[in-house]
């Protein structure tokens, strides 16, 4: 009798283990998926509401930093940030102290970093402070009516238009077209 009772509890113990760690290993699995594959709609949350916060300095930036793309000649890439506005200019960048109305003006941004590419025209791209990997960026376009076609062509895995200017990217999850779209 003893020995039955002994097999069961132990076949009990089995069982709640078994069940504890496929629970595990469903909470670890949705995890990372969650991780990799950007699809958060928080995150999107927490970047429109950001811009609904403070439309009129993201407006202001964002003209800012085309202004800078148009100032010299050739420029292929423009970053802004508090403290830095950089060019590059011929494959060479040359990075200056941001000035002081630049720096008031990015002050009241949660963002960490915008950025103009040559090759995305009249885009421009923000990036935030404090956003895990994968990143979200907030993308300004004055003349670009199909955001969807542009996240598809690039290899973002997501987006959210929020109006005519403005549309939150999710990340690029290929490493390759990450670094093709920032660095290439």
């Amino acid at each position: 009798m003893r020995l039955r009772t002994l097999a069961k509890a132990a076949a009990m113990v089995v069982a709640i283990a078994a069940l504890l760690a496929a629970l595990l290993w469903g909470w670890i699995a949705w995890s990372v998926n969650e991780y990799f594959t950007g699809r958060d709609p928080a995150r999107f949350d927490t970047v429109s509401a950001e811009l609904a916060r403070n439309r009129p300095a993201y407006d202001a930036a964002a003209a800012r930093v085309l202004e800078l793309s148009a100032q010299t000649p050739g420029t292929t890439r423009v970053s802004m940030t508090e403290w830095h506005a950089c060019r590059s200019v011929g494959g060479a960048e040359r990075c200056e102290d941001t000035s002081p109305a630049d720096a008031q003006r990015l002050r009241a941004l949660r963002e960490e970093v915008a950025i103009w590419q040559a090759k995305d025209a009249d885009r421009v791209f923000f990036r935030f402070y404090g956003e895990d990997s994968p990143t979200v960026w907030l993308m300004y376009s004055a003349s670009d009516r199909d955001p969807g076609a542009f996240a598809r062509d690039r290899g973002f895995r997501s987006l959210r238009i929020i109006d005519e200017y403005w549309t939150v990217l999710g990340p690029i999850p290929d490493d390759a077209r990450d670094r093709a779209q920032w660095n290439g």
